[in-house]
């Protein structure tokens, strides 16, 4: 660095020469005016290229607009296309949803699911599946190949995936959801329509539309390659933000948006061109040729004015760099952080910067031209003085650091000779070699606190290899010092030591401090537990302190094996000083009061629980402890958290010192919460089961196996006709009242339970009375031994005989109506509340033209009951026949047509009444075939209107009339024109009011012309 300096001094000074020679400063300013706007040929080279650019570029964007309008008008047809073929795709996936819906009855039973998807999806293009979602969770998918994972999936459950499914069932209306990612595999929306049943939410009707398929349906093509980007978003209504279809593209134009309906939603697809506007290629030579003239034209101006400024600009610019070398020459010499002054050989200052005036007490200005030994006399003969002439003589760089008395200053000094004189660069180091010399001092310090520190103290480098120890830690390992440097300190560690708790070098080496404990090695072999504190000494030094603490983890260790003892026991253990604050207060007392030690210690066991003593006081309590030294008992108290009471088993007992004087006080206690209350249960228990075996109509009875004794209530003793107390009932006289035939199984099988250690038995048998045999229910329990040897058995027996009587009575009304069921010239069929039917008899079978196996179990759908020509008439009728069924409760004389076997169609009258049969709900059901009725109803109806045409057609006037009404039902326009009347006031009027010479008995039908009828008679 001051070598370079030097150098540049040197130049500084050849260039200074060369200024003051050749070269008067001048001012730019005043040798020229300012340039004209014609003298400035940069601008105007600008100005041209500019202008002809402008020019060009407004011809490029009228071509650019024409283009720009071709193309938007293209897009817009294309995103049109697209969005008609979405709606399609979308109305198609609406219409699936209801077909399917159709098909589940108003009872909420599907049939035949598989069968009517496949056929929707084939004849619904741009759906990838069909599911039926009863109660929101996933029960029906067709295909079910590829769909397995959603089977049992409940989306109302699904907080991430069930907003659209709510909107959807407020509103009634479908609604799609999505996209997002498929359970079953890859990226779709889901579009749910509700279905609702007896006016109840009975779940979902749902297509699933893969993106791959939407987009192939509407045409969509995501990867851009037909010069168009597609984007289809929505608002999530969740969350409100925009949710994309397709990955986001980076497009080059403008976009064009279009909104695409969907139910009970909006989605907006929008279109962007990949590659820019195409067709443009006479647009861009346009432009290059534009480009093009107007650089030219712009360099062709710059040339012509840029001859009479150049040769001016060059004489100026070497006038500049001149003074700026001149300028920078000084200024590095100003800048440098060393004092700088150079001498010619005279030993007279030829340069002195402001470093150095302010070092020497001295202008700078003050000093050029004097001779330094007669400035600074004093410092002639000191050593410097010989340093600077020797560097002279020598024509060698020389180094020196001194003390100058003179300005009272250590001066590091950097001399340069050369054949003109001396430079010298010089700093001023007294805080350095201050802070030397003091460091020195506090070495000397350093070195005896070392030394004397009970403590042992290693120092090492950064790879533990020791280069200080002191006195403590030779002694501690039993090596001399002189045997402990050099060595590592793995050498001092313990094999196992080492790999378990190894050295932590690299953080040391981040600036951290290290306090832990670890085992010391021995000279002799043996172990010692020592603390280590470490951290850096310096930036190549670490440093540890090592203290013994054999004795501290002998104390640790007895402490934590009290402690322990004390928080492991299961027993609240809680001491006290002699002014009952806590002390102590182990785990147990944590688990059994809800209050944690920190809460505890130094508060009165009063400030945070409630105690009671049963029998006795709290006074009395310690006043028996004062007096024995101990007390015993119980005691409650309500739990802070649960408000419960809590039952205690206690101890207090008093802590004496050595002196026999009370120190304190020492409270155990055991929970006997759990003990209390199960004696109080049992007690409740024996109680209520006394209360109960007296007061039920069932015969309780209790038997012990090894007494062979049964204890019972009065309703058993008054069954053995036995006064209670009199006599013992044992198990053969059970036996023997038993009714013969039922005796034998139920030995058999109370043997059979008691083998398998059974716990539970229920009968049904006779059993004799006083007034004879009578029927009874018995469910008993069997308690067993340790062994498995049984020890009791209990049991209720109840008095089954009026419902055996019923039942037999229910049997044999069963069998009259199945005989008149079956025998009745009715088609009769009986339905459970499903609809499926339980029974039919002959004639049911013979209209429906089946047989008995195709149609008993099976779903009025399936058994042709409901027409299978139309679906939308077998919805209607579905729905009518709920309806009916829900306001009457009943059917009567529905008129429905059915499909036959042949093919034909048939109308039967259907009649539907409750019945309450084997305590289920079911339909009887009759069905009359009047198909040949509404045959001839039809005819007769066509017979009519072809009369009706006839009369009101023909061109005689012609009238018909009613005998009951006595007015005319029918009337031709013939027949308006002859009495000049309206067809609408001819029928409010009879012949009478026409013509009242008409006798009463002339038959109702006339033939008006020429003024005589048919009769002859006039008209």
């Amino acid at each position: 660095m001051a070598g370079s300096i030097f150098r540049s001094i040197s130049n500084f000074k050849r260039i200074s020469k060369m200024q003051k020679a050749d070269l008067v400063e001048q001012d730019p300013g005043k040798r020229s005016n300012t340039y004209s706007f014609f003298n400035k040929p940069v601008l105007l080279g600008l100005v041209t290229f500019t202008g002809l650019l402008v020019l060009f570029g407004l011809l490029i964007y009228q071509r650019y607009l024409l283009v720009k309008k071709s193309k938007e008008k293209e897009a817009i047809e294309i995103i049109n296309q697209a969005k008609d073929k979405l709606q399609e795709t979308l109305s198609q996936s609406l219409s699936a949803t209801k077909t399917i819906s159709f098909f589940i009855d108003p009872y909420g039973q599907i049939s035949n699911f598989d069968s009517i998807a496949a056929q929707v999806l084939e004849t619904t293009k741009g759906i990838d599946a069909l599911q039926l979602v009863p109660e929101g969770i996933i029960k029906y998918v067709y295909p079910l190949a590829g769909n397995e994972s959603v089977i049992g999936y409940n989306i109302l459950k699904d907080s991430a995936r069930n907003k659209e499914a709510f909107k959807a069932i407020e509103k009634k209306e479908m609604f799609f959801a999505g996209p997002f990612s498929l359970r079953q595999g890859g990226t779709g929306v889901v579009g749910r329509l509700p279905v609702y049943r007896n006016n109840k939410f009975w779940g979902f009707s749902a297509v699933v539309i893969r993106m791959s398929t939407l987009f192939k349906a509407a045409g969509i093509d995501s990867a851009g390659s037909n010069g168009y980007h597609f984007q289809l978003s929505k608002i999530n209504p969740g969350t409100g933000n925009e949710e994309y279809f397709l990955p986001v593209q980076k497009v080059t134009s403008g976009t064009q948006v279009v909104s695409v309906d969907v139910p009970n939603g909006e989605w907006k697809l929008t279109i962007a061109m990949s590659t820019g506007y195409r067709g443009t290629d006479d647009i861009k030579l346009l432009a290059f040729l534009g480009f093009l003239v107007s650089l030219l034209g712009g360099l062709f101006v710059y040339k012509v004015t840029i001859r009479p400024k150049r040769l001016n600009e060059l004489v100026q610019n070497r006038t500049r760099e001149l003074r700026t070398s001149e300028h920078n020459y000084r200024s590095l010499i100003e800048r440098v952080s060393d004092a700088f002054i150079s001498m010619d050989n005279d030993w007279n200052f030829t340069y002195v910067n402001k470093k150095a005036g302010e070092l020497l007490g001295k202008l700078p200005e003050k000093l050029l031209g004097k001779n330094i030994w007669e400035i600074f006399p004093d410092d002639i003969d000191k050593p410097y003085y010989h340093a600077y002439r020797h560097a002279m003589q020598s024509q060698q760089y020389q180094f020196y650091e001194e003390f100058y008395p003179s300005l009272n200053k250590w001066f590091e000094n950097h001399m340069y000779p050369s054949k003109d004189g001396l430079t010298i660069f010089f700093k001023d180091v007294t805080q350095i070699k201050n802070v030397t010399l003091a460091l020195s001092d506090k070495e000397e310090k350093y070195r005896s606190l070392i030394e004397q520190a009970s403590d042992g103290i290693v120092i090492t480098d950064m790879e533990g290899n020791i280069l200080e120890v002191n006195n403590s830690i030779a002694e501690l390992c039993g090596y001399t010092i002189e045997e402990m440097l050099g060595e590592h300190l793995y050498r001092f560690i313990p094999k196992d030591d080492v790999e378990a708790n190894p050295l932590r070098f690299k953080e040391l080496m981040e600036g951290k401090s290290l306090l832990y404990e670890r085992k010391l090695l021995k000279k002799d072999g043996t172990l010692v537990d020592i603390e280590v504190n470490s951290k850096m000494a310096s930036s190549q030094t670490l440093i540890g302190f090592i203290r013994d603490i054999t004795e501290r983890k002998k104390h640790e260790a007895a402490v934590q094996y009290q402690a322990s003892l004390l928080q492991n026991v299961s027993d609240a253990i809680t001491s006290f000083d002699v002014n009952r604050n806590i002390v102590s207060w182990n785990r147990a007392c944590e688990e059994l009061y809800g209050i944690t030690a920190e809460e505890a210690l130094g508060k009165r066991v009063p400030e945070l629980v409630t105690f009671e003593y049963p029998g006795t006081t709290n006074d009395e309590v310690f006043k028996q402890l004062f007096n024995l030294g101990y007390w015993k008992g119980e005691f409650n108290f309500i739990h802070p958290q649960t408000k419960e009471t809590v039952y205690l088993l206690s101890n207090l007992n008093v802590m004496k010192n050595e002196r026999g004087d009370v120190t304190g006080f020492i409270l155990t206690s055991k929970n006997i919460t759990s003990r209390i209350q199960a004696e109080e249960l049992v007690r409740k228990s024996n109680e209520r089961f006394e209360l109960i075996a007296q007061s039920t109509n069932d015969a309780v009875w209790d038997h012990n196996f090894q007494l062979n004794e049964t204890w019972g209530n009065n309703k058993l003793y008054d069954l053995y006709g036995i006064e209670p107390g009199t006599r013992k009932i044992n198990f053969e006289m059970f036996l023997d009242r038993l009714h013969p035939e039922d005796r034998p199984g139920i030995v058999e099988r109370m043997n059979a339970v008691i083998a398998v250690k059974g716990d539970s038995i229920s009968e049904e048998f006779r059993f004799k009375t006083a007034g004879g045999y009578k029927f009874f229910y018995d469910r008993s329990y069997i308690k067993y031994d340790a062994e498995g040897n049984p020890l009791r058995i209990l049991g209720a027996m109840q008095d089954i005989t009026e419902r055996e009587k019923a039942k037999k009575t229910i049997l044999e009304s069963e069998e009259k109506f199945s005989r008149s069921f079956h025998s009745n010239l009715l088609g009769l069929a009986l339905y459970d509340d499903g609809f499926y039917i339980v029974d039919a008899n002959d004639v049911y079978i013979q209209i429906l033209e089946s047989t008995r196996e195709e149609l008993i179990g099976k779903h009025s759908d399936e058994a042709g009951i409901i027409s299978k020509v139309d679906p939308s008439k077998k919805a209607g009728i579905d729905a009518e026949v709920e309806d009916l069924l829900q306001k009457a409760g009943k059917l009567n004389n529905y008129e429905m047509e059915i499909e036959k076997r042949n093919g034909q169609m048939a109308t039967i009258l259907i009649s539907m009444e409750p019945l309450r049969l084997n305590e289920k709900d079911h339909w009887l059901t009759s069905a009359i075939d009047i198909s040949e009725k509404k045959k001839a109803e039809k005819a007769l109806q066509e017979s009519e209107e072809k009369y009706r045409a006839l009369v009101e057609n023909a061109p005689e006037a012609l009238v018909v009339f009613g005998v009951e009404v006595k007015q005319f039902v029918s009337v031709s326009e013939s027949a308006t024109k002859l009495f000049g009347m309206s067809k609408d006031a001819l029928l409010q009027i009879g012949p009478v009011d026409v013509s009242p010479q008409i006798p009463a008995r002339w038959p109702p039908v006339f033939r008006i012309g020429r003024g005589k009828n048919s009769t002859g008679h006039p008209g």
